[in-house]
């Protein structure tokens, strides 16, 4: 006999076995059962989800039911243990069913007369047409199990489209490169209510079309028609895609089944096409899916990181966030997140998508009062594959209606020295500080800050952070910050809390003016360069006993310039090298020849965010602010000995200042405003106050520029002060 005629033989003999039709194994024969699942249906195993594809078709029958042999053969081999026990007879086998306890391999049966078995707690029936590895759908047209009808069209629910060979899904209806076509679809088989209604597909066909979906750009591909098993399980992740399971079927149609496959975009014109998907069942049932997606060129190019401007909030609760992005034409959107920790970030997905690509200015209204909240932003392209922006630095806010809030100043924007990431939270570490301390503040970029001192001069306390800008290619202030800082030391009468390296080396090149702030406090009080790993509190200072260790965020060590004590200063802080040389000085407000008087400063010649304890670091602030009586508010303070009316601040002003006093027991008090003939023009305050630290906010109003005096009357003294509205 020659190969031919074997060929032949064969094909003969697989058609007839193709043509063969039966009744149901279970009674009703005659009748249509519920089929609840199809041939090569995924299968799970355990936690795999994508394990095997289903060998068999599966029809409902109650634990206990009768199953019958469709062959009058002998059986050729069983199971009786677990949920998986089956028999098999010929060449079909019946799975989740109890072999008849009087069968045994090798016994003959009669075809729908005698009981091969009954349903186990599975209550379903798993029958295999073939033999193990050879078996065919028994769903077949112009075969199999009979009768079937179904009426019902099957579903393509969604077309959707992946990187080739990822789970990286393409976005904003565009594609580029080797792309993967996903598609979910399923079928209803029955006329039952449920059962039936979700299962595999028979023949999934796919192709592409110009934009009008007229004009065929690729051929039709159909590489999944169910009719035989696949000849290995280990393809069954080519089919269904993640995300598949037992009851969901995801298929990539793009890939046939015994290999990977793709769409290739690579040689196509940049524009809009039509991809067309389309399924079958059995019974010649069909349904169609069209996607639209715009091929482009590939996109890897990030948006410009938004820079964060300010972050401030008002009595109100009102907080205003702004920031700025050098160019926004590559911006699709923004996501916003925000945090109460510094630590656990979260977007809210209506505020991100409220916020324009123009936009740089955001609000939220009626936030709680003496709360932190922190905000970190990032933008985003309408690439086929999105493109995010670093975050930008995170900020942080705290409103309050009373007491007046502190401002913290990021000045920090060295990328070049101890930290090269595009954004930082080293603003938070202060903010925590605050926060902890029951303290209000505002955020601020020093870019943002206006020259003449203004933009600060309502805040008592002023923390700015340079970072080790001054040791890097940045300069640790530019020449427009310290003509702002300049401004805010002369007018304010606030404290300024400053802190980074290199200050001394860019005071040397700070001007010539006499009575440049910067130069005068700076270029006398460094030089020393010196490598330290902690700090500790100057004896017979508020930081005595004070002691944290210093790390650069890589663990390393750093190297700072000393600050020196100079004229009006004095050390609190010392580094811990050989020499003891001062890392840190305060300036008392007021002292004789001093001409920057009337406000006080506090200097650190190494980061604070560089202490390693955060505790430690929050501390040392806390105590920083403090040192300087005129600008603390804090309820754990000793209650002064005596009453004292400060300096207004800011001073000169336009239109409001804010008046600070101390009262050293509760007791009646008046605050009261007159111009230089000793005219009253207002009272401020009239009533009994408590002891401990006060501020009362003057609003000028329509008074005319010149000079005014404030008056405050307690039951034992009378204070006055003058100050000076500009117009």
């Amino acid at each position: 006999m020659n190969r031919l005629f074997l060929l032949y033989a064969c094909i003969v003999s697989a058609g007839a076995i193709r043509a063969q039709s039966y009744n149901w194994p279970a009674k009703p024969f005659d009748q249509q059962h519920g089929v609840n699942g199809t041939f090569c249906e995924n299968r799970i195993s355990g936690s795999v989800l994508r394990d095997h594809f289903h060998d068999g078709v599966d029809f409902g029958l109650s634990e206990g039911g009768n199953v019958y042999s469709i062959l009058s053969t002998n059986v050729t081999s069983l199971s009786r243990s677990g949920g998986n026990a089956y028999i098999r007879i010929g060449r079909y086998a019946y799975v989740h069913v109890d072999p008849n306890p009087n069968l045994d391999v090798g016994d003959p049966v009669s075809a729908y007369s005698d009981v091969v078995g009954v349903t186990n707690y599975q209550n379903h029936v798993h029958f295999k047409d073939g033999y193990p590895g050879a078996e065919i759908n028994a769903l077949r047209s112009g075969g199999g199990l009979t009768p079937l009808t179904d009426t019902y069209d099957p579903t393509v629910a969604y077309i959707k489209f992946y990187i080739n060979n990822t789970t990286t899904a393409f976005t904003n209806g565009k594609v580029n490169g080797l792309v993967e076509i996903v598609s979910r679809a399923y079928d209803r088989t029955n006329d039952a209510s449920s059962v039936g209604t979700n299962n595999g597909i028979y023949r999934m066909s796919w192709q592409v079309f110009d934009s009008t979906g007229t004009q065929a750009i690729t051929e039709k591909k159909t590489p999944y028609k169910f009719d035989e098993i696949p000849s290995s399980d280990s393809y069954i992740t080519n089919v269904y895609f993640y995300g598949s399971d037992q009851s969901t079927y995801i298929y990539t149609p793009t890939n046939p089944i015994t290999r990977d496959g793709y769409w290739d975009t690579r040689n196509l014109d940049p524009g809009l096409y039509k991809v067309w998907v389309e399924v079958e069942d059995t019974r010649g049932n069909t349904a169609q899916r069209w996607a639209s997606v715009q091929v482009t060129l590939p996109d890897d190019l990030p948006p410009p990181q938004p820079q964060l401007q300010s972050i401030t909030a008002d009595a109100q609760g009102t907080l205003t966030l702004c920031w700025h992005v050098p160019d926004t034409t590559d911006i699709a959107g923004y996501n916003l997140e925000f945090s109460y920790d510094g630590e656990n970030w979260t977007e809210n997905d209506a505020l991100s998508v409220s916020i324009a690509p123009g936009d740089s200015v955001f609000t939220v209204d009626n936030f709680s009062l003496d709360k932190s909240i922190f905000f970190r932003l990032r933008c985003y392209d309408a690439a086929a594959l999105v493109n995010v922006s670093p975050w930008s630095d995170a900020y942080g806010v705290r409103a309050t209606n009373s007491p007046p809030p502190l401002a913290i100043v990021d000045g920090f924007d060295s990328r070049d020295g101890y930290w090269f990431d595009k954004g930082h939270d080293f603003a938070l570490r202060y903010a925590m500080a605050l926060d902890k301390a029951g303290r209000a503040y505002d955020t601020f970029a020093d870019e943002t800050l206006h020259p003449d001192g203004t933009s600060l001069n309502h805040y008592p306390v002023t923390i700015w952070f340079t970072g080790d800008d001054g040791q890097s290619s940045d300069s640790a202030l530019t020449q427009r910050e310290k003509q702002g800082i300049d401004a805010y030391m002369r007018a304010s009468g606030g404290h300024l809390i400053i802190s980074g390296s290199g200050h001394y080396q860019q005071a040397q090149n700070g001007g010539s003016e006499a009575l440049d702030w910067y130069r005068a406090h700076f270029y006398n009080q460094g030089g020393a360069l010196v490598t330290a790993d902690s700090v500790y509190g100057e004896p017979g200072t508020d930081l005595e006993g004070f002691k944290a260790a210093l790390r650069l965020p890589d663990g390393g060590t750093g190297n700072y310039n000393g600050a020196e004590a100079g004229d009006f200063a004095t050390v609190v802080l010392r580094f811990n090298d050989a020499a003891r040389t001062p890392a840190a000085v305060f300036k008392q407000r007021g002292q004789s020849g001093d001409p920057f008087g009337s406000g006080a400063l506090t200097f650190a010649a190494f980061p604070l965010e560089l202490i390693e304890d955060a505790h430690a670091r929050e501390q040392l602030i806390r105590t920083m602010i403090k040192l300087d009586p005129v600008t603390t508010i804090d309820k754990n303070v000793p209650r002064p000995a005596r009453t004292a009316l400060f300096p207004n601040y800011p001073n000169p002003f336009n239109p409001s200042t804010v008046i600070p006093y101390v009262l050293p027991t509760r007791q009646r008090v008046k605050l009261a405003v007159y111009d230089v003939r000793g005219r009253l023009l207002r009272v401020l305050v009239n009533g009994v106050q408590a002891a401990g630290s006060h501020r009362v906010t003057f609003d000028a109003g329509h008074l005319a520029g010149g000079i005014y005096f404030y008056r405050l009357q307690t039951e034992n003294i009378v204070r006055t002060r003058k100050m000076l509205l500009l117009r």
